[in-house]
């Protein structure tokens, strides 16, 4: 984030973090494993739950949300 904007970010990770012999391009671009969509759909799930704090200028409160375990 900048002082002007913030951002939520969810990675993916890098091919050689997690062992893998993948070109990285192949890596992103791929269609995601169950258990890979299942944490994207969580993580976006995350993202979702905090943008009512973030619209009210919450900021604080939104990132305890956010990496709290019950987010959800």
């Amino acid at each position: 984030s900048t002082a002007e904007f913030w951002r939520l970010r969810i990675g993916i990770g890098h091919p050689r973090a997690l062992q893998l012999e993948q070109d990285v391009a192949d890596f992103v671009l791929h269609p995601p494993r169950k258990d890979e969509q299942a944490a994207i759909d969580e993580a976006m799930g995350r993202g979702e739950s905090i943008v009512d704090l973030l619209t009210d200028g919450k900021f604080e409160a939104a990132m305890h949300r956010l990496h709290t375990r019950s987010a959800l």
